[in-house]
């Protein structure tokens, strides 16, 4: 069964028209959590997507987009797609589609197409971070920087793209050494699923973000 979103938005391509940023709010919005990064020329901040609807997406991150070149949105490590910031309020931003309607259609049939790997159904969601890191992998050790994690693994950048083997380590500073494997690559950012139980990465990183802590208490509350 087609979304709202994509029901609406595959109206729009049928009329040959383009979402407007001013009719945003006339397509249905679903709720997800979406962990990806706004790139603007040679920055990149990380940010949650709270809610995404054929119009545009609603999203969390630290920083305004604060520049004159073109924004896109990425969602981990895919493709991205091209956005304007229509509106911000504290730490959330509404973000227009700047695209033509059958590229916003394609977008959204990633994002259909890939649940529930990166939606809301995650079994944990990611925190937003941006922490110095080191990689180990194939014998060498590469300066990076995790944009988020959570109790079951974490995105992380390298400065270049080197090749790795499928296992990998990471060490985060006063939090110590996070083995895992690799479950996806694009360019110089990669997907790291932690080997260690999330219990256990919870119990290291819990307190400085509890959001962690607070993912392994409800799925705990669970019945059954």
């Amino acid at each position: 069964m087609m979304s709202p979103s994509k029901q609406a938005l595959a109206e729009a391509v049928d009329a040959g028209e383009t979402p407007q940023p001013e009719d945003r709010q006339a397509f249905p919005r679903s709720s997800v959590w979406i962990s990806g990064s706004l790139s603007a020329g040679e920055r990149s901040m990380p940010c949650d997507v709270l809610n995404v609807s054929a119009g545009g997406v609603r999203v969390r991150c630290a920083h305004a987009c604060g520049t004159d070149a073109p924004v896109m949105l990425e969602i981990d490590g895919h493709a991205g797609i091209a956005v304007t910031e229509a509106w911000r309020k504290d730490d959330l931003s509404g973000l227009s589609f700047d695209a033509p309607a059958d590229r916003v259609a394609r977008f959204l049939g990633f994002l259909e197409s890939a649940r529930p790997s990166i939606l809301e159904q995650r079994r944990f969601r990611r925190c937003s971070v941006m922490w110095s890191a080191c990689v180990f992998s194939g014998g060498r050790t590469l300066d990076a920087m995790v944009l988020n994690l959570s109790a079951g693994g974490a995105r992380i950048r390298l400065p270049d793209a080197p090749v790795m083997d499928d296992r990998a380590t990471v060490s985060i500073g006063r939090f110590g050494d996070f083995p895992g494997r690799l479950a996806w690559r694009a360019g110089n950012e990669f997907g790291l699923e932690f080997l260690d139980p999330p219990e256990r990465v919870a119990a290291r990183v819990g307190a400085v973000l509890p959001r962690i802590r607070e993912d392994l208490d409800r799925l705990s509350d669970r019945p059954g």
